[in-house]
């Protein structure tokens, strides 16, 4: 439980996999999250393969959505990411 005024963190779950898999990329996401009791406003999974850039993923505007309404703190995502992409524009 949270101190009073101290408001939890709100993150949204990114995933990127490829069409037709059956893996379950947001389970690590969602267990990393809840483990440091942060609010998931949202759980996105753009259905492309990994190696398409972020800027072209389908879900990336929806994503900066939510950044850029302050809707969300964070994102939280896999490590196979890229750590030179860059979410913003």
């Amino acid at each position: 439980m949270l101190p009073v005024g101290i408001a939890r963190i709100r993150v949204v779950l990114y995933a990127c996999q490829p069409m037709h898999s059956n893996a379950q990329p947001l389970a690590p996401l969602r267990t990393f999250a809840e483990a440091r009791d942060w609010t998931i406003v949202a759980e996105l999974i753009d259905m492309a393969p990994h190696e398409v850039p972020l800027t072209e993923r389908p879900l990336r505007p929806r994503l900066i959505e939510f950044i850029d309404s302050g809707q969300t703190d964070g994102v939280v995502t896999s490590a196979w990411s890229s750590t030179e992409e860059k979410i913003r524009r």
